[in-house]
């Protein structure tokens, strides 16, 4: 919505649904999207194939922080299910 009000369009300018990583970059690629959010390493790939061409992106990628709220907007730890948070609750807290 960020992106969209600096460029002077309203939310209802635009349909939104969503997608999974692997679905949005071939709908994208197969020309079904007109735009995509997501994340590395789907949006590095896409551009590196010459799909998309980024427009704004992480601050990581030297883009504004106010679009995403900071600089790995979906920083998570991740782990196989058989180290889980009830298993190992103080080192997934601490990774997290």
């Amino acid at each position: 919505m960020y992106l969209m009000s600096k460029a002077g369009l309203k939310p209802e300018d635009a349909a939104y649904i969503g997608v999974a990583s692997a679905v949005g970059g071939r709908a994208i690629t197969e020309g079904r999207l007109d735009a995509l959010s997501n994340l590395d390493p789907v949006m590095t790939k896409l551009e590196q194939d010459g799909d998309i061409k980024i427009v704004a992106g992480q601050p990581l990628r030297g883009g504004d922080p106010r679009i995403f709220g900071g600089s790995n907007p979906a920083g998570r730890a991740l782990c196989q299910a058989g180290f889980s948070s009830t298993r190992n609750p103080n080192t997934m807290q601490a990774a997290g």
